[in-house]
């Protein structure tokens, strides 16, 4: 392997990336890096072995001969990067999540893929751990039976500071607000295991007035499966995550399921009769030992290899979880609308992006 990678945003997330690259190793590097602040795409060059550090991506990518680029930037700033990054000439993008602020800007992506012939992969590395495969496979055994409801959370507490110290979390403009810094990981997980279309939402909301962003979101979703998702993500809870699928036999229920720090466990329920549950724990090792102190940032090294699988066409493309973004954006924009609006929203997603949906599940739309 011999690849030649470019990153956007070299704040504190890049480092996620330029660790999973050094441990991977083998000639996959980050050749080029660029930020607004020179320094911090300095500091990203001196650490993680850069030949050379940029203010303005799209100089990098013109100028780099780069195999791929990854965004680690606000979402915010998402639509307007992947235009221009495209349009300079950059055909595989990974890109940090939420991948849009809106349902008509995560099509927007799309389209711009779809007609460039570019890869886009929202960054969601958490997907990568084994422990994700292996709730896979407990939950499709037969014995399960068929899935009623997921639950998942996202909490992180986070006090508003004065308005002089504000970082990108409570600026509006940037996506800070809960919805694209936390409640995609929620969302994305439910759609998962739902898998189907959402159809409506319910949801509560709370909103700075300091800020105007949204600072704590409680969702119910339902899919045109029968399938209901309840989702919660708040800055004023202390840190946890969580997913439980209910199936007709069995309930699974992971702890931290976003950001596993190394082993994981999976809880499985089982009813033998009323009150009495019996219980069993599925360890699953991590593939990577735990090094210095970023044990969380270990699935970023599988996910940066997936993302190289794909450059080198070892991996097929991954359209269809770019499809995916755009069908969690839309859903996204339903949650805030709900419980802006105080009302159950039905989810408005266009016809061509429904098709697209099946076509890439291997369905046919009825």
């Amino acid at each position: 392997m011999d690849l030649r990678l470019g990153i956007v945003g070299c704040g504190r997330i890049s480092n996620a990336h330029g660790i999973a690259a050094q441990r991977i190793g083998g000639g996959l590097r980050f050749a080029a890096c660029t930020d607004v602040n020179e320094d911090a795409a300095r500091n990203f060059a001196t650490t993680y072995g850069s030949n050379s550090f940029y203010t303005d991506y799209v100089e990098m990518i013109e100028k780099e001969q780069l195999d791929g680029v990854v965004f680690a930037t606000w979402p915010g700033q998402h639509r307007e990067q992947m235009e221009k990054a495209i349009a300079a000439g950059a055909r595989f993008i990974l890109c940090e999540k939420a991948l849009a602020l809106t349902g008509p800007e995560a099509v927007e992506i799309y389209d711009l893929a779809a007609a460039n012939g570019a890869t886009i992969v929202e960054a969601f590395m958490y997907t990568h751990h084994p422990a994700i495969a292996r709730l896979d496979e407990l939950v499709a055994r037969p014995e399960s039976g068929a899935i009623d409801s997921v639950r998942s959370s996202f909490h992180l507490f986070l006090p508003e500071p004065d308005s002089t110290r504000i970082t990108w979390r409570q600026r509006k403009e940037t996506g800070g607000s809960v919805p694209y810094d936390r409640t995609c990981y929620p969302v994305n997980i439910c759609g998962r295991y739902a898998d189907a279309l959402p159809v409506k939402v319910a949801a509560t909301v709370t909103v700075s007035e300091a800020f105007g962003t949204i600072t704590r979101l409680y969702g119910e979703i339902t899919y045109a499966s029968g399938r209901v998702a309840l989702v919660e993500s708040s800055n004023t809870a202390v840190f946890a995550q969580e997913v439980q699928v209910t199936c007709a036999s069995r309930v699974y229920r992971m702890s931290t399921p976003f950001t596993m720090a190394g082993d994981a466990t999976i809880h499985e329920y089982e009813a033998l009769k009323f009150s009495h549950v019996r219980e069993t724990a599925h360890l699953v090792k991590s593939p990577l030992p735990v090094q210095d102190d970023l044990p969380s940032f270990l699935a970023y090294r599988p996910q940066l290899e997936r993302f190289a699988d794909l450059i080198t066409g070892k991996a097929e493309v991954s359209q269809p979880l770019l499809i995916e973004s755009v069908v969690n954006s839309f859903t996204l924009d339903a949650l805030v609308q709900a419980g802006l609006e105080e009302r159950v929203v039905k989810i408005d997603i266009p016809d061509r992006i429904r098709d697209a949906w099946h076509a890439a599940k291997g369905e046919a739309h009825a």
